[in-house]
């Protein structure tokens, strides 16, 4: 009887050691998922927050390219509602940019042009991540459109400084209708990826404003639709 018990446990035993091996086989991967899991949070957040920055940059130079364009409205178009329109342009986007100023000092962002004094800080590099760090395929790409966007805008506000009375008139409020229509679009998706309380809340306040602006683009006469036509070249 002995003997048959001492065989059943040789049996057993290397059956219940395959099965501890298998139990802590599989109790692995589910480790490595947590710890990759709390990486993915913490690069998630890290990215947010490099997110933020990027979008007070992108929040400052609409608003220098829109206090430009309402100057320009003032000097070249010959209508006192488009002068005026121009008026409430500079002024708005000029205290908008005064809180983006602000809300950048206390983010540790050194706004391109931007002439107040703060703490010296490393200029953001958008080709490379925050702060000299690389940033990843994705992040470069949105840095790069957004340049090119920026360029655009920029070659646009240029034709219109040579443009004169109706003609003006005309370019000038498509340019704004579409450029409030893609900036309030723009915002809104931003919107629900902001980390800081202080740029969530400064969005909150700026879009009523921002489709106040378009409202008033389209009274004018232009169109959210963007053409591309030979004089606009």
């Amino acid at each position: 009887m002995r003997s048959h018990i001492i065989i059943a446990a040789l049996l057993v035993a290397p059956g219940a050691t395959l099965l501890a091996q298998d139990t802590s086989t599989t109790q692995m991967p589910q480790r490595d998922t947590i710890h990759g899991y709390n990486t993915q949070q913490n690069m998630g957040r890290r990215d947010s927050l490099q997110g933020d920055n990027a979008l007070v940059m992108k929040i400052h130079k609409i608003n220098q390219m829109e206090i430009k364009a309402g100057q320009l409205a003032q000097r070249n178009s010959s209508t006192a509602k488009v002068k005026a329109y121009g008026q409430q342009l500079v002024r708005d986007h000029q205290a908008a940019d005064q809180k983006i100023t602000t809300l950048a000092q206390s983010l540790g962002v050194t706004l391109k042009n931007d002439t107040t004094t703060g703490r010296s800080q490393q200029p953001y590099d958008t080709t490379r991540g925050r702060y000299g760090q690389r940033g990843d395929s994705a992040m470069q790409g949105h840095d790069q459109d957004a340049m090119r966007e920026h360029q655009q805008a920029e070659q646009r506000l240029q034709r219109l400084s040579t443009l004169q009375g109706t003609q003006f008139h005309a370019e000038f409020a498509n340019f704004m209708a579409q450029g409030h229509d893609k900036a309030i679009k723009w915002l809104e998706q931003a919107q629900s990826n902001v980390q800081n309380s202080q740029l969530r809340t400064f969005i909150t306040s700026t879009l009523p404003t921002l489709r106040t602006h378009l409202q008033v683009a389209q009274s004018l006469g232009g169109s959210t639709t963007t053409t591309t036509t030979t004089s606009s070249q």
